[in-house]
């Protein structure tokens, strides 16, 4: 299963770039989470474009996961 990011920091995915970028901010200052978490967060979540295929990997991941545990 793909890692959701969103949980990870605890916003929501109808979030503003503004309200994930204090949340890495937060994880980053209190040592939470892997840099490399952090820098994923970073990428994927505060570029419009990147943010929008990362939604889709983690809506496809997420239909996947509900297919086998149907199986």
């Amino acid at each position: 299963m793909m890692l959701n990011l969103y949980a990870v920091l605890g916003v929501s995915e109808i979030a503003t770039a503004n309200t994930i970028a204090d949340a890495i901010d937060t994880a980053e200052q209190q040592g939470e989470f892997s840099s490399k978490v952090l820098q994923s967060a970073r990428f994927y979540l505060l570029q419009a474009d990147k943010r929008t295929e990362y939604n889709r990997a983690l809506s496809r991941a997420r239909a996947e996961a509900v297919r086998w545990a149907l199986v």
